[in-house]
């Protein structure tokens, strides 16, 4: 019997130094940067109605796979006006011009702006890694029916 409790607290020991070791390694093993870096961001005007479709074009280069990420968006002035938070895959490696529409909320009290957007990044399942996607510069907003 004294046998068995030895070979028992072994696999304990074990075990609990493996799951340990996993911890930490994800805990602190340093993350090279982001897995994505962006190259140039442009808008389509600068000027949208409540309601309208902003076309985004941004060249990015996706450096790391990673399963999934959480993007964070919002118009931001003296107030932040948040959207919708979305999960996404991360798309293929390399890099690419990609296209993006937002529709301008028609709830969005008219002003100038700033669209800010930020990515969560899942680097292990106790770790992430936030990413800034970088400034568009103003955009204003005016009422539906203005001209």
């Amino acid at each position: 019997m004294r046998y068995v409790e030895r070979i028992a607290a072994i696999v304990c020991l074990v075990l609990t130094a493996a799951i340990l070791g996993t911890l930490a390694y994800w805990q602190f093993f340093q993350f090279p940067g982001p897995p994505v870096t962006v190259e140039w961001s442009k808008l389509d005007r600068e000027v949208y109605r409540q309601g309208d479709v902003m076309h985004i074009q941004r060249k990015m280069c996706i450096l790391a796979p990673r399963q999934a990420y959480v993007v964070h968006r919002a118009f931001v002035d003296h107030i932040v006006f948040s959207l919708a938070d979305f999960n996404t895959k991360v798309p293929e490696t390399g890099c690419a011009v990609r296209s993006i529409d937002i529709e301008v909320p028609p709830s969005l009290p008219p002003g100038l702006y700033h669209y800010v957007v930020s990515a969560d990044f899942s680097i292990n399942p106790i770790k992430s890694v936030s990413f800034d996607y970088p400034d568009l510069g103003p955009i204003t907003v005016i009422a539906r029916d203005e001209h």
